[in-house]
């Protein structure tokens, strides 16, 4: 609870992983942080797919901020070690499968799968955060460090004098707190959103996409409902992944937690529901788990352990993110829809770098607005690229050439960020980069505009400076396991030596 004192230089409102994560970032620098809940742990949360480059962010965040036991949750090894009472799932790779009404999924068509790498063995794999327990968790953490948390605080009135100093009344307090600064973390079309009255519009790179999930218990897993998906030569088990079933009407998301839950959710084309002339989100549901015989044979046994959600809306960004006293974290400002598991990496960006501007001044007038400014390019970026590959879902060789953008990019960063040269990476997804970033949004707006068109010729030849994945091998099958000779291959390309990388990959237990 928040004490007698109310005076603070930041209120971070909102206590999911990022807030949290933010607030005692800044706690240890010296600021007087309070943080503000309008809920109660341990709660339901969607968006739980970690990558290689968002686990480093959160290490990176550990050690810049002193956090040193944030970094143990930055590997599936480690967190099993020093965490195993918090629930969370084996993420090996992204494993990509296109259906076909009334057809039987088929193991042996690689036409019609991808399968993606993200790490050489589970001891240094990604996870799925289990939300409910890892919000809980770092909400415990951020008391323990003595850092003000208050929940089932419901903001009532919010007003800032001419010197910018906030009041913010909480429903059933007599004292308001004051402070310099506010930051929102409360989420999509969150708190400052509704505040300020910011208008909330749609991403143009984006349909008006739709979304409907649940967390079950019971779900089959792919291997286990037909062996062949065990076949030999698979760069991981195909159901330690964001596993990603591609079908007609959008896609459907199974991420495993080692609770025995899964999360499963379909993000939706506009306008299905109304197709389908139900308005129950379990009827549609059931039409369209029944219609893909595969995904109804996994689901055959499974049962929903939360109530189904039914966005009518995933796509959002507000125009503005920043301003005087205050600033939105990037899953507040705007959200994408979570195909490549983006959006821990744009939130974690964005709590270092508001961090680093706060931690012994509020934000100057210029800080504010290259906050914003490369806050919206990255929403921006990441919107043109889900766009490009939602346009070229049905024409599936083109989808797979697309998202060699992505990890092209990602597995880059990574190595840039890890041999301590962040700036040769500039921007999530290269988008700040001078060569990468406007030809990669060229041809992303190219493909929305013609998906059919192949540009995988073109693709190559723009991710080939920044390729240390061996993504221009040629290969027998869709399938892109880590092999650490393909970095070692690119050693010139990058300007490393291979003792350089060597070095690397010892410190971060790849060796």
């Amino acid at each position: 609870m928040i004490p007698a004192e109310t005076s603070y230089d930041v209120v971070v409102v909102g206590s999911g992983f990022a807030g949290t994560l933010l607030a005692m970032a800044l706690h240890q620098h010296g600021r007087k942080v309070a943080l503000i809940e309008r809920g109660r742990h341990p709660r339901f949360a969607i968006g739980e797919s970690s990558t290689p480059l968002a686990n480093l962010l959160l290490e990176e965040i550990a050690d810049e901020f002193n956090l040193p036991r944030l970094r143990t949750l930055s590997k599936y090894g480690s967190w099993q070690e020093h965490h195993s009472d918090i629930a969370c799932g084996l993420k090996r790779g992204f494993s990509f499968y296109k259906h076909t009404p009334g057809a039987r999924l088929r193991a042996d068509d690689l036409s019609n799968q991808l399968l993606f790498a993200a790490s050489p063995n589970d001891r240094i794999s990604d996870m799925h955060w289990y939300r409910p327990d890892f919000d809980h968790f770092l909400v415990r953490q951020a008391c323990e460090l003595g850092l003000r948390y208050e929940d089932e605080a419901e903001l009532t009135e919010a007003t800032q004098c001419n010197e910018g100093v906030w009041t913010l009344r909480i429903k059933g307090r007599t004292e308001p707190i004051t402070c310099a600064f506010v930051v929102d973390a409360t989420g999509p079309c969150g708190w400052l959103a509704k505040h300020f009255n910011l208008p909330v519009r749609g991403l143009p790179e984006l349909p008006a996409m739709e979304s409907l999930y649940a967390h079950f218990s019971g779900l089959e897993r792919l291997d286990a409902i037909d062996p062949q998906f065990t076949q030999c030569g698979l760069p991981y088990p195909v159901d330690d992944a964001a596993l990603h079933h591609i079908i007609d009407e959008g896609w459907m998301w199974m991420l495993r937690f080692n609770n025995g839950l899964t999360s499963a959710g379909f993000i939706l084309k506009p306008n299905v529901a109304e197709r389908i002339r139900t308005s129950s989100p379990q009827a549609l549901w059931d039409h369209l788990i029944g219609r893909y015989p595969t995904l109804a044979r996994q689901f055959q046994n499974a049962r929903a352990v939360t109530p189904l959600y039914h966005q009518q809306r995933v796509n959002f960004t507000v125009d503005q993110i920043a301003g005087p006293g205050w600033a939105m974290l990037p899953s507040a400002a705007g959200f994408i829809d979570p195909l490549l598991s983006t959006g821990f990496a744009l939130t974690l960006l964005g709590v270092q770098r508001l961090a680093r501007t706060l931690i012994s001044a509020p934000p100057t007038e210029p800080e504010r607005i290259a906050y914003q400014q490369q806050t919206q390019r990255e929403l921006k970026a990441t919107a043109a690229l889900i766009g490009a590959l939602t346009a070229t879902m049905p024409h599936f060789d083109r989808f797979r050439d697309l998202t060699l953008l992505y990890f092209a990019a990602a597995s880059y960063a990574e190595t840039m960020r890890r041999l301590g040269r962040p700036g040769l990476a500039p921007g999530f997804l290269l988008c700040s980069h001078p060569g990468f970033g406007p030809e990669f949004l060229s041809i992303c707006r190219s493909a929305i505009d013609d998906p059919k068109r192949d540009f995988s010729e073109r693709i190559q030849r723009i991710i080939a400076p920044f390729n240390v994945a061996g993504l221009d091998r040629p290969r027998s099958h869709p399938w892109y396991p880590v092999v650490l000779d393909d970095l070692f291959a690119s050693a010139d390309r990058i300007g490393s030596s291979r003792e350089e990388l060597m070095a690397m990959l010892r410190t971060c237990g790849a060796l």
